[in-house]
Formats: structure tokens, sequence, C-alpha cells
């Protein structure tokens, strides 16, 4: 009547027979019991199928197996005291109107008022009646519809329940579950004694087993070797991690020695097959945790991202924003290959996603993507077509990314910036590619504490920062091995030609002032840049970044001089290049009017100064702005919290009254005069002393204040708005980062590893913090429950 699981499944919560209807199935003696030895290997062994039981009463098949299933675990299951009760809605005779079970048939009302849960009542939705849990799992008297049929007589249960519970039926099937909870009083007592022992063992086994996996997936490291062979030196990290316990573990070194290297046909749990359902798991239990926060948050963020893995499959990664009573988190969940990178492939895969675990996507209050189009068309993009399904899922570009483009594009749009950087890095490759000439450079850089030359990212622009920084502290060293390189009798001739080209760059005026305006905008843009990929920041802190990032290059416009000055130095040149060459005078015989080149009367240094130097400052100042205002619409929404202790109550209250107008479903209109009451309050806490000065968002100090003072239930909304507020994501560098995690865990060595593992193991890499929270103690005492029945006569 229920659905079978097989051995192959991850699932431990299967349901095994009773020891007293097991003897075929467990062949141990007493005494080899509690040394845990066996004749049989769990990788030879070809499981029987088990029955898993349904916990609507209806479906009960009643067997001796079920009943000891339920008499260990209960039947709190079982009673649905929650259900809507509709399958039990029923016209009585002689009456016009419905009755149905209700919630409190489950109380029985003592003669002083106290209410005592009826432990024994279960509901059945299939059938829409009442049981008797333990009477129709112990009672032989057939004559109760609470023992056979069911019970649906509504207009007498009351009665009839009180009746029932006070027969001597019902009190000899609680005698028969006490002695049999009772193994001292079962004729089986030293089977189920020995299965206990057993089932002790393996639990200290599987103790030490879930540590080293823990350790190793924690890392990222491999598990398996070349064999799995104890004492080999190519077994693996997962055995040679057992194996260094075992000599500080007696218990452990005991179970090896008797049970290691037996072969097949021998019980030891020590191998792969173990060590995979394990982690499997494990990563669908940490999974299951992530989930459980997240419904238990109500609101969160999403970001995807995809990358190819070393099979050339891309993986399209997906990461949650939500908020603990700690504060805002971002967890990793899932790699998904995909063979589309279309916007509706992308979504109708999250979507999917999302149903599988029961994430209600009305729930979602922001994205986080790249500005591929893909992602962020405003028609066709994933964003759009997930606002499509939820209006309130508002974008927001990924700050980090966004930061990238700008620097990209203000070095696109001038040809000498383009020219220069592409001089770092033929530097860098003209050094890199001989390792005489790379130990020339370095040998001269440690000796002047100078860092070495690097090259230029591919994908991370702010990262251009340290290869100008390298370049401009060892300016004169660069020079210096140049030109040892070429008054050397033993350099080939074409390495000469390139030493002297880099060389004569090197000596213009040209290349020093830009290496002197990088070196000042770069180390800005690097830094803003770090500081946008930490997961913790709120929406209204990276803004302002980006701000003061834009006012502080529109700051460097009156600077050129000092640029200009510095590099004169550095070069040892005081002509630009224009001065140096040929003028060329144009022919203006078919001019019309008597208009000049406007730059003719312009000096090299002002022509340097307009079309070169001006053109990058406001092309990057204009991309921050430009960037920036993808923001303003989100950023202004929630405004009223950055403002609230500076606000006017009038205002405060306007913008509150706006924004229960943008999320009718989750303010109350009360939510205006709540947030006033709340800023008050407020002020009053960060004025008082007792307030700990904190490296924290004024938000986040809202929010913990609210938690942490229990004011919760007295400022609902208000603990709502923060929650949406700080659930939005505004970068997706968690799914970059977890790339970083997918090339270490599935690495050239590891190319063959299926899908289900990779996201396993990826996912206890990743959520290692979580992980050590994790109990599983429960997760133990089932798989020690199920391992110790693996044997039989």
């Amino acid at each position: 009547f229920c659905g079978k699981s097989t051995s192959g499944t991850s699932s431990v919560t299967d349901i095994h027979a009773s020891a007293s209807s097991s003897t075929s199935t467990i062949a141990v003696s007493a005494s080899s019991a509690t040394s845990g030895s066996t004749d049989l290997d769990y990788e030879n062994i070809t499981e029987q199928q088990e029955e898993i039981y349904s916990n609507d009463i209806g479906d009960w098949n009643i067997c001796d197996a079920l009943r000891e299933y339920f008499c260990e675990n209960g039947v709190t299951n079982c009673q649905h005291i929650d259900s809507d009760f509709s399958a039990s809605e029923k016209i009585c005779p002689g009456e016009t109107f419905t009755r149905h079970c209700t919630k409190s048939l489950f109380f029985r009302e003592q003669l002083n008022g106290e209410k005592v849960k009826r432990d024994w009542l279960c509901y059945s939705p299939k059938t829409g009646k009442v049981f008797c849990a333990l009477c129709k799992l112990f009672s032989k008297d057939e004559t109760t519809h609470l023992t056979s049929t069911g019970y649906s007589d509504w207009r007498h249960a009351t009665r009839d329940l009180s009746r029932h519970e006070n027969s001597a039926s019902h009190g000899k099937a609680i005698e028969v579950l006490i002695r049999r909870k009772t193994s001292g009083q079962r004729i089986d007592k030293d089977l189920v004694n020995q299965f206990e022992n057993q089932k002790k063992y393996w639990h200290k086994i599987l103790c030490r087993i879930l540590s080293v996996i823990k350790l190793l997936s924690s890392r990222g490291l491999s598990f398996r070797g070349n064999n799995e062979v104890i004492g080999s030196v190519h077994n693996g990290n997962y055995l040679g991690c057992l194996e260094l316990l075992a000599e500080y573990d007696p218990f452990l070194d005991e179970h090896i020695q008797k049970h290691g290297n037996k072969g097949r046909g021998h019980i030891s749990y020590l191998s792969s097959t173990i060590c995979d359902e394990f982690i499997e798991l494990i990563g669908q239990q940490l999974l299951q945790q992530i989930v459980n926060e997240m419904k238990q948050a109500k609101y969160y963020s999403i970001s995807v991202d995809s990358t190819p893995d070393i099979e050339h499959s891309d993986q399209l990664t997906i990461i949650f924003r939500y908020v603990l009573a700690s504060g805002p988190v971002e967890r990793f969940t899932k790699f998904i290959p995909i063979s589309g990178h279309t916007g509706m492939e992308l979504a109708n895969t999250v979507l999917q996603f999302l149903e599988e675990n029961g994430i209600s996507i009305k729930d979602c209050r922001g994205q986080s993507y790249d500005n591929a189009s893909n992602m962020s068309g405003k028609y066709n993009g994933m964003q759009a077509l997930i606002r499509e399904k939820n209006p309130l899922a508002e974008y927001i570009p990924c700050c980090a990314h966004s930061l990238n483009l700008v620097g990209q594009n203000a070095v696109n749009s001038c040809p000498i910036a383009v020219s220069f950087f592409n001089f770092v890095q033929q530097l860098y490759c003209f050094f890199s590619s001989s390792t005489h000439r790379w130990n020339l450079l370095t040998n001269r850089f440690k000796t002047c504490g100078i860092p070495t030359l690097k090259r230029l990212a591919d994908t991370r622009w702010s990262a251009h920062h340290d290869a100008v920084n390298a370049l401009q502290k060892g300016y004169t060293t660069i020079k210096e091995v140049l030109a040892n390189i070429l008054t050397d009798e033993n350099t080939k001739g074409e390495v000469c030609l390139q030493a002297k080209g880099l060389s004569s760059v090197m000596d213009q005026l040209e290349m020093g002032i830009m290496i002197e305006i990088w070196s000042v905008i770069l180390p800005r843009f690097h830094r803003t840049s770090q500081s946008l990929q930490d997961a913790k920041l709120n929406l209204h802190t990276a803004t302002g970044m980006l701000d003061s990032l834009k006012d502080f290059v529109q700051s460097l416009r009156s600077r050129f001089s000092e640029f200009e000055q510095q590099g004169k130095d550095i070069t040892c040149c005081d002509e630009y290049q224009l001065q140096r060459g040929r003028k060329i005078k144009r022919n203006k015989k078919w001019d019309y009017g008597d208009a000049e080149d406007a730059d003719a009367d312009m000096t090299p240094s002002e022509k340097f100064k307009v079309n070169t130097f001006y053109l990058i400052i406001d092309q990057l100042a204009e991309s921050l702005r430009h960037r920036q205002a993808a923001y303003s619409v989100i950023q202004e929404r929630f405004s009223l919290l950055l403002e609230m202790c500076t606000l006017a109550t009038d205002g405060l209250f306007s913008k509150a009254r706006t924004l229960v107008t943008q999320y009718p479903e989750d303010l109350d209109p009360l939510f205006a005069d709540e947030i006033v009451q709340f800023a008050s309050l407020f002020k009053m806490y960060q004025s008082s002393p007792a307030k700990k000065v904190i490296n924290e968002s004024q938000e986040l100090q809202m929010y913990k204040f609210l938690v942490t003072q229990s004011l919760v239930g007295a400022f609902p909304y208000t603990h709502v708005t923060l929650r949406m507020y700080l659930c939005l994501m505004v970068s997706n560098c968690s799914g970059e980062r977890s790339f970083s995690t997918l090339k270490r865990v599935k690495n050239e060595l590891r190319s063959s590893m299926g899908q289900e593992r990779l996201n396993a193991l990826s996912l206890l890499c990743i959520e290692n913090g979580l992980l050590n929270e994790l109990n599983l103690d429960s997760t133990i005492e089932e798989f020690a429950s199920k391992k110790a029945r693996k044997a039989n006569v």
C-alpha cells in the first residue's frame, strides 16, 4: 500500500521489521555483538525492500513490523491535529447543517478546567474519520468503530470518546504498549539487547566517520585514492585520516584491525559506499536546513550565475539572501547543469528549483545578477520574467560588476589609456616568458622591497591596481634591468629589440603621467570593489560608496599639474611626444569660412589634459552616476529607514504611507503611526549610554534592537520592513565564490564526479559554518539503527 525504497536511496527513515520478527536477519551472538563482528559486508548484501509506513492511519495494514515501528516512534505525526478536517464534513440524521471533526476533540477537559491531550486519537485525512491508534495496533476488539473502520458520529463524539478512553479494551491496549516498550518484559529481550549493543557499536564508528567526512568536505579535499587498502599510501585522504585517528583511538584501531582488509563478504563500513551515502545524507539535511531557514525568514532575494566546469558543462549556481535573528546571510544551495542561456531558460530553471523545495516566489523581494542582457534585459531578461511572476522582486544590478564596467568603459573611451594598459601587459609578458629575465627582475625587486609585476586580471578590473602599483614602485628598477638586457652580449637580437621598444616607451612623459594618474584612481576602485563584495553589505551603504567614489574622481580634475610634475620626475623627461615630432601643417585650401582648428593654439600639455586626462575623469564620473541611477528607485523607497532619526514627523509619516502602497499585502496602513513611535524610541536608544558602538549600518542596528529587546510584537510592521530591506542582495559575489569551490571540488582528477555528489560536497564546503552547527545525532542514530540490521544468519 505504500512506496518502496531500495538500498541505493539515501533515506535513513526506512522502517525495519522489529527485532522480535527479524531473527532471520540477525546473525551475531551476544558476545560478538559487543565487539561488532559480523560475517557480511554491506556492499555485497542485496538489501530487501523495506516499507515506509503512511502517516494516515486509514491506510494502515496491521502487522507486527508496523506495531514495532509506531511503538518505538509514537503516533504524533499521524494525529493531523492541525488539519482542515474538510473531508470529515457530514450531515447527521435529522439535521440540516453539516458537522465535522474539530481540534477540541483531541483534548479532554478535566473537572478543574485543565485540558489534557489525547495522544491516542488520530485523524485520517483520506477517510475523514478518527481512530484510536493504540486499540487499532494492539486491541482485538473489532466492535468499536474507533478500532476498526473509523469513527465519524460528530454529534456524539465528545461522549463516545470519553467512554472509549475509560473502557477496559483501551486500558489493555495501553498495557500492551507499555510491556512492548519495556525490553525486560519481552520474550525476545536477549535479541533486543543484542541489537541495541550492536547499534551502539556502529554509532561509535559512524561518529568517527562523520568527523572525517566533515573535515575533508569543509576544506574541499578529495576522499578516494587509487585503492581502498588499509595501510596503503595510495588509499586516499578518507582512509588515511581514519588510520591517523586509529593511532590515538584504541576503539577505532581495534575495529580496523579486526575488520580492515578482510575482502568482500566482511562488514567494515569503512568503504567508499558508506562514505558516499553519508555525504549524500548530510548534504540533503544541510539543504533542508537552509530551506527551513528561508521559510522561517519568509522574505528573500535570489542571485544566479553560471560557469563551465572541467567537463565543459555549464553549472548554474543559486544563491539566496535572507534575514535570521542575527542578521542577513547569503547561502549557496545548488549547482544545476544548464544547456541554454536565454532569460526564459534560466527563469524556468530557478522557478522549478523553488517549486521542488516548496519556496514561494511571492516571498521574493529582490534579484541581483550581472549586467548581461539575458539577465538584465527589460523585456526578455531573466529579471523581467521573474517580475512577471512577482512584481515585488526588484532587480538590483550587481554593484561589483557595475564598478568593473565603469572602469572598462573609461579606458575604452581613451586610446592613450588603452595603449597604457596594453603596455603594462606587454611588460609583464616580456619578463614572465623567460625565467632568466624574470629572475633578473625579481632579484632586484626583493632587495628593494618592491612587489613583483602582475598581469592584468581578465574579470576583476579593479585588480589592475596590483599591476600598476608594481610598475610605479619599480619603474626605475625596471628601466635598469632593461638596460642591462640590452648591454648583455648573450641576449638575442629579437629580445634586444623588444627590450629597446619597452624602454623607449618608459622614457615618454605621457607614460609617466598615466602611471601617476592611475596610481591614484585604481587604489580607491580596488578598495571600493572589495567592500562591495561583502555578503553583509546593504543597499544604502553600497550606493553611498559609489557616490563617494564619484565625488573622489571629480575632485581629481584640478590635480593635473601635480600628476604632470610627478610624471616628469619618474621619467626624467620634460617634453611630450608632440613636441619631439615634426609638426604637420594641414592644407586649408578647401576649408570653408575662417574657423581655426580648436587645438591650434593649445600647448601639448593642454592637449593632453583636455583630450586624455579630462576624458578619463569625466567618463569615470559619468559612468558612476549612470550606474548609481539604477539603484535610485529602490533606494528612495526605503529611504525612511536611513533618515528615520533626522526626518520630521510629517516627512516620516508621508514616506511610511508611500511604502505601504508599494507593499499592500505586507504592511498595514497603521504602519505609519507605528514607525513614528519606533523612531522616537530608537533615538532614545541611540543617545543612551547603554548603546554599544558597533560597526554596523543603522538599519541592521534597528533590526537587532527590535529582536534583542523583544519589541517585535510591539512593532511588527517595522520588523517586516527591516526584513524586506535587509534581504535585498546588492552583489552576486557569493556566486562567484561558489565557482572557486566548484573548481576545487571538481578538478582534473575528479572530472567524472556525478552531479548529486558534486552538489553535496560543494554545499558542505561552502556552507561549512552551518555544517558545524548542524545537529547530526539523529542522522547517526537512524543510520546506525539501519546498518545494525544489515546482517543475516
